[in-house]
């Protein structure tokens, strides 16, 4: 099988083993037949950073029925008590409760396969043509979520070519991508165009 998809897990969780079992057999139960392919770690929020920078990371599961996490606190470092989605808004973040929503739980796992699949181009070496190709592939899955998005980001991959540094575009394309992909996908959107 190839490599999992790392999607971590509030670490609040992990202090104590059996609660981070409990929620790592939720989780599979939610996920279902995926859960194959998804890798669950105990992260704390403080960890965030590097495992993202390392492009590894997928997603993070906020565990809010936590004691110790409040609701407006929730997944905040203790360096600056930022949420995580406002220090990485392209991570997907999502709250345990909220994956038993169908529709949240498929907009989230959506986010996280398209993560891991551009995660990929970063430690494969990325090249104009990757990013491009990946787009392309994309493309009816990004009208599908947002037709105003889908056609502002065409413009933005077609500027490829203007950008010196590589690797700032793939940082602002991932961002682009994300905030498109957080928008729930409907047959409405896509059958319109």
């Amino acid at each position: 099988m190839k490599s999992q998809i790392l999607v971590g897990v509030d670490s609040c969780s992990k202090s104590s083993l059996v609660r981070f079992d409990e929620v790592r057999q939720r989780l599979a139960s939610i996920f279902g037949v995926l859960s194959d392919y998804i890798n669950l770690e105990p992260i704390s929020p403080d960890a965030l950073k590097s495992a993202a920078e390392e492009h590894r990371l997928c997603g993070y599961v906020i565990c809010s029925d936590q004691p110790l996490v409040g609701v407006d606190e929730e997944a905040c470092s203790k360096e600056s008590d930022v949420p995580v989605w406002q220090k990485m808004p392209w991570l997907p973040v999502e709250d345990l409760g909220s994956l038993d929503d169908e529709a949240r739980r498929e907009n989230f796992t959506t986010r996280v396969f398209a993560l891991f699949e551009l995660n990929a181009l970063w430690q494969k070496g990325l090249t104009r043509g990757e990013l491009i190709a990946f787009y392309s592939r994309y493309k009816l899955l990004l009208l599908a979520h947002s037709q105003p998005g889908y056609r502002a980001l065409g413009p933005f991959v077609a500027s490829i070519g203007s950008w010196r540094d590589l690797r700032a575009f793939a940082e602002e394309y991932r961002h682009h991508l994300m905030a498109l992909l957080r928008h729930r996908a409907s047959a409405v959107t896509t059958l319109t165009y």
